[in-house]
């Protein structure tokens, strides 16, 4: 099974209320003056619930995005892949980032190979979000696991 999660940083279709992904002092039509929690990762979620294959990508980064898609579908298991997206009427207007294709530029800036991220210090860290694979491992998958308990178990 593969999750795809559209990330727009917030409830954008019912009037862009702030969401656990909503990053830090964003400002949303329910948080004028700026959110004051830190965004739940839904990438580090999905790790460490034991997901197989977990990525991110943009609607920027086209052709990463098909292949990152490509490999989940793939992928046996639970896979998950982030799409950090627009959000230009809600979002992107109370954030001062633009319309669509204001957005677009800003996910092309504000987004950096999971590789390169990790040599950031903690502050530029901060500043944007990675893209890539984060886990991509072998493990079996529910129907798998199931046969063997059920085959391998007491059947009385």
């Amino acid at each position: 099974m593969t999750a795809i999660v559209a990330n727009n940083f917030n409830y954008g279709m019912t009037g862009g209320q702030f969401s656990p992904v909503t990053p830090e002092k964003s400002v949303t039509s329910t948080s004028r003056a700026g959110t004051v929690l830190p965004p739940m990762d839904i990438c580090s979620l999905a790790e460490v619930a034991g997901a197989s294959y977990v990525a991110r990508s943009t609607v920027y980064h086209v052709t990463e995005l098909q292949r990152t898609l490509k490999e989940a579908i793939r992928k046996k298991g639970f896979s998950l892949v982030e799409v950090l997206t627009n959000c230009p009427t809600y979002y992107g207007r109370y954030n001062r980032i633009g319309d669509g294709p204001g957005m677009m530029e800003w996910l092309k800036q504000h987004t950096v190979p999971l590789s390169k991220y990790r040599t950031l210090p903690p502050a530029e860290q901060e500043k944007v979000y990675w893209r890539g694979c984060l886990v991509d491992r072998e493990r079996p998958d529910f129907i798998t696991r199931y046969r063997e308990l059920a085959v391998g178990g007491d059947e009385s």
